[in-house]
């Protein structure tokens, strides 16, 4: 089976704008197991203050079918589509805040620098998909939320929102 990207295109790639750097180093950092390869169906990897993600898929990309949405994601000094080897990961991100955050990320393999490892595993495209704390629809940046500055702290990125700033 190969991965259907249709549904990405209407989210944010959160390699859009450095402003998500922290945030999406952490997922993918998480994303993969200790050897550095994409975590399993069903495996789950915690970090940070009670956080985790769980893989829900990896599935292959078929290049040729999703041409004029990849040219976005690898943008005007990208590779000729033919020649990239990729992969699509699904995720759920649980956090204190809140459960059931979609993640999705797309990988690029490449060959391993030492012959017989796994192929090496590069994000290029990383999505979020949350639900917009005050009105229940899909939220696809994650500045969004309310819960923006919870999610920082619980991912050991960001000071704690509630400390007490006389102290």
């Amino acid at each position: 089976m190969l991965a259907d990207l249709s549904g990405l295109s209407k989210k944010l790639n959160l390699y859009s704008d450095e402003s998500y750097e922290d945030f999406r180093d952490v997922l993918t950092d998480n994303a993969v197991n200790d050897q550095y390869t994409p975590l399993e169906a069903g495996e789950v990897k915690w970090f940070g203050n009670d956080c985790r993600l769980e893989s829900v898929s990896n599935t292959p990309v078929d290049v040729s079918q999703d041409q004029d949405f990849l040219s976005d994601v690898m943008g005007p000094g990208g590779e000729e589509l033919d020649s990239l080897s990729l992969s699509h990961s699904k995720l759920l991100l649980h956090m204190q805040a809140e459960e059931n955050i979609k993640i999705d990320i797309i990988w690029e393999l490449t060959e391993p620098h030492t012959p017989g490892d796994p192929k090496d595993y590069t994000p290029i495209a990383v999505y979020y998909e949350g639900t917009d704390s005050f009105n229940d629809e899909p939220s696809f940046d994650p500045m969004d939320s309310g819960y923006w500055d919870e999610f920082l702290h619980d991912m050991g990125i960001g000071p704690d929102p509630y400390a007490d700033d006389d102290e």
